[in-house]
């Protein structure tokens, strides 16, 4: 039906209210970090490059070090 400019405007505001209330909320309850950064993909691909090769690193030197006792 027919919803005058002020009721429509008066709905908005308070579903805008609800929404910014649960915000607050779930930034009081959750730890809330706004300074951190977001990973680019290139990023992340460089960091999993780097925690393979230190992975590999340290299978390779165990693996020396094993063979090398027998």
């Amino acid at each position: 039906g027919f919803v005058t400019k002020s009721e429509r405007q008066a709905r908005l505001d308070s579903e805008r209210d609800d929404m910014i209330e649960k915000l607050n909320k779930r930034i009081k309850t959750v730890d809330f970090d706004n300074t951190k950064r977001i990973e680019r993909p290139e990023e992340i691909l460089e960091r999993r490059k780097k925690e393979r090769e230190d992975r590999n690193k340290w299978y390779n030197r165990t693996w020396r070090f094993v063979t090398r006792q027998s």
